[in-house]
């Protein structure tokens, strides 16, 4: 009787750290699982804050450019360069 009583509980027991194993393995599953998962959210995250940018960015450049349309072109400035007398180099004016 008492060699039934041992040979039980070392099958419990290997059963148990058989259950054990399987856990462990589980929750290194999940965690991989959720370290991805963690990863997809702050990829979306990024991608709508990118989407928003542009949008800004958009609206902003069609602000630009109604602006412009309104504004007459001069003619770009002489390349040459005077000193006016008194002044030093620092002040320098362009035709």
């Amino acid at each position: 009787m008492r060699r039934l009583t041992i040979r039980f509980v070392r099958t419990a027991a290997m059963a148990a750290l058989r259950r054990k194993k399987q856990s462990e393995a589980e929750l290194e599953r999940l965690s991989g699982t959720q370290l991805q998962l963690e990863m997809q959210i702050n990829t979306l995250e990024s991608a709508n804050l990118n989407a928003e940018t542009m949008a800004a960015i958009r609206k902003a450049s069609n602000a630009l450019t109604e602006i412009h349309s309104g504004l007459c072109v001069l003619p770009p400035p002489l390349k040459s360069f005077y000193f006016l007398p008194g002044m030093s180099s620092d002040h320098v004016s362009v035709l």
